[in-house]
């Protein structure tokens, strides 16, 4: 057992500070508070309309607290957080409306968040306000 335990700690010590370096040319690849979003084309229903203006109210709030638009170029994407972990997201086409004006936030201290605009702010709000991951509560 203790064998054991010494092999796992030195492959812990092999791999400690070591950055490994992939391929990421087919991502698109996220490192700042952003929020990503699709480039969608102007279509004009009462559907659209309201899709478009509840992404339109969420954009505003998301500007307001410092998150930079970027419009997704790529299907798959990388988010890079602050602790050095990685989240990759492959997305699939749009189906819907909704599905189109999909808005995915991204704070590099926490995992992204797909907002749901089905759902009102409250949820994008403890997403953006909440307590960082590495606080503490005391």
């Amino acid at each position: 057992m203790a064998a054991l335990a010494l092999v796992a700690t030195l492959a812990a010590c092999h791999n400690n500070g070591e950055v490994r370096q992939h391929d990421t040319s087919h991502y698109d690849v996220i490192t700042e508070k952003s929020y990503l979003v699709r480039e969608s084309k102007p279509a004009s229903n009462p559907e659209t309309d309201s899709v478009a203006a509840k992404q339109q109210a969420f954009i505003t709030y998301l500007e307001s607290k410092g998150f930079k638009r970027h419009l997704i170029q790529k299907d798959s994407i990388l988010f890079r957080r602050e602790n050095s972990l990685e989240v990759e997201m492959i997305l699939a086409p749009p189906t819907d409306t909704w599905d189109m004006h999909t808005i995915i936030a991204f704070d590099p201290a926490k995992n992204p968040f797909f907002v749901n605009l089905h759902r009102d702010s409250s949820q994008l709000v403890r997403y953006v306000e909440g307590p960082r991951p590495d606080s503490t509560a005391k």
